[in-house]
């Protein structure tokens, strides 16, 4: 494996999400198996750089003993860290819809994708102080 790749895989950490009513140690025990998970997931397409799947196929082709929603959260989480790249074909999904489908990301689609793309949880927090002292959206007038 390429060290660069290499280096990048193996320091990847995986994000988690609505984790606030885990403990600490809860939280610390997901974002590891979060990690191992896109970690596998990255060294799959890294094998095979011509490789373009859909969460779903991949899911059920590798046979993976996490839920689908976790194969889907890896694959967005991989795209974000510019590991992957979310392409504009679909194809049909283990559910007879269509999916999108993911390859490898270039080095220069790597480095075209932002460093840190906010969270989910960033980004409500960031509404949060957007709304602070505002009345809440949709209320009734009187």
């Amino acid at each position: 494996m390429n060290k660069v790749v290499e280096n990048k895989i193996e320091h990847h950490q995986a994000k988690t999400y609505r984790t606030d009513h885990f403990s600490a140690e809860q939280i610390a025990y997901l974002n590891e198996k979060a990690t191992d998970q896109e970690k596998e997931i990255a060294r799959i397409f890294f094998k095979d750089k011509n490789l373009l799947i859909g969460p779903g196929v991949l899911h059920h082709k590798e046979g993976f003993g996490w839920p689908l929603t976790s194969t889907r959260r890896a694959i967005n989480n991989l795209t974000q860290a510019g590991i992957l790249v979310k392409t504009d074909r679909t194809a049909l999904g283990i559910f007879d819809k269509p999916e999108h489908q993911w390859k490898w990301a270039s080095e220069k689609q790597s480095k075209l994708i932002s460093n840190t793309p906010l969270s989910h949880r960033d980004i409500l927090k960031k509404q949060q102080q957007i709304d602070a002292g505002k009345q809440p959206r949709f209320q009734r007038k009187g």
